[in-house]
This record gives C-alpha cells, structure tokens and sequence, in this order.
C-alpha cells in the first residue's frame, strides 16, 4: 500500500547526525505543510489551526513521485516559545533553504 506523495515536519530532540531521535512531544508549535510538484500544482496544504509537534500529509492520487520532483514549503511558529526559535536560529541559520523571521518568530523553509 502506497499512500501517495507526502511529508512531514516535526519537532524532535536530539542530535540530527546521530542516528536516533526523540519526538519532542511537549512542545506543540504553529505550523503549516505544503507539498507541489514542480509545476506548481498543489498536492496537498495543511494548517491544522492549533499547535502541533508533528505534521503530517499524503495524497494517495499522486504515485510513484520521485522526491525531486516535489516541493515541500512550509512554517513553523515559534512565538510562543522564543527561546527555542533563537537557539534553532543559532544553530541552523547557515541552511540555505530556512528563513528565520526574527520579528514573527517564525521559521519558513523550502526543500
């Protein structure tokens, strides 16, 4: 069973190079999910409207996507919880594809 294209963003503790980590349960941000196709069709858009630590979202009518041909935008609102948007800002403000909006407090992203 394949459920289609999808993705996901979630909030997780622990060390990225490493091989595990644990889902940050506790801290339940904003956030917004969208998945395109590299002709600007819309897959999918998710914003549950209340905080989350894990978002997720599939559409079973598109199969058999090669990830580079998707496009994965979205936000995460750290406004209620600053201290943790200014440490992931320190520490990954250098990625490419992640703005930070210091005066919002949120993370905006496209991969």
């Amino acid at each position: 069973m394949n459920l289609g294209a999808g993705c996901e963003t979630g909030i997780y503790v622990g060390d990225a190079d490493g091989w595990h980590m644990s889902s940050a349960v506790d801290t339940n941000l904003y956030m917004t999910l969208q998945l395109t196709d590299k002709e600007g069709n819309v897959i999918f858009y998710y914003e549950p409207g209340d905080t989350q630590w894990w978002i997720t979202g599939f559409n079973p009518a598109y199969q058999d996507m090669k990830a580079e041909d998707l496009i994965v935008q979205g936000t995460v609102d750290f406004s209620q919880n600053p201290e943790l948007f200014y440490l992931f800002m320190k520490k990954y403000s250098i990625v490419e594809e992640w703005c930070f909006d210091e005066e919002s407090k949120t993370m905006y992203y496209t991969w």
